[in-house]
Formats: structure tokens, C-alpha cells, sequence
């Protein structure tokens, strides 16, 4: 496994997202800003951004843990396009867990 340097962002508001929403690769755009927040991953190196896709989100209660692949294959096709996805609104600490 290549390991890639990854840092995320969270987007708690619209207007926070209406800024970066045409950058995103969001499945699900219908976010509830009260009840939803939106966490992105990207390249915390010279690598492209779309180099990262998120698989996963889960909430253990103590933190938010965002899985995530490094992944050139198909790059193209993400054009310059930051891997991101919603889920509940928490203040927890995020953490980075890169997989195959």
C-alpha cells in the first residue's frame, strides 16, 4: 500500500458549502445543514486531490473515523473533483484511516 498523506476538512453551514459545493464529489447534495455536516478528504502533499475517495464514515461515540483509499486509477474520471460525504452533525475529533 502507497501511504498518502491526507488531511480533511468538515463543512458545518451552506454558505461554507455553497463555496466549494461545484469542487465536490457528493453522492447525496440534499445535506440538512441543522442535523447534517459534510466531511471532505484531500492530498496533504503535492499529490492531486482527486487522488482520494472516502469509503466510509462511521461515529464510535468518541470520534468521527473517515476511511479512505488512495487511488490513481481513474483520476481522469474524477476530473479535479474532491472526494467527500455527509453524516451527522457532531463536534467529535476526526480521524484519518487510510485502506486498500
Amino acid at each position: 500500500m502507497i501511504v498518502a498523506p491526507a488531511k480533511y476538512e468538515v463543512i458545518k453551514t451552506l454558505s461554507d458549502y455553497e463555496k466549494i459545493k461545484d469542487t465536490l464529489i457528493l453522492e447525496d447534495n440534499k445535506i440538512d445543514f441543522s442535523k447534517e455536516m459534510i466531511i471532505y478528504v484531500g492530498s496533504d502533499s503535492d499529490l492531486k486531490d482527486n487522488y482520494f475517495q472516502i469509503k466510509d464514515i462511521q461515529n464510535d461515540g468518541e470520534q468521527i473515523i473517515v476511511t479512505y483509499s488512495f487511488n490513481i486509477i481513474g483520476a481522469n474520471d474524477r476530473e479535479d473533483k474532491i472526494s467527500a460525504q455527509k453524516t451527522l452533525k457532531s463536534d467529535l475529533p476526526v480521524v484519518l484511516q487510510q485502506v486498500l
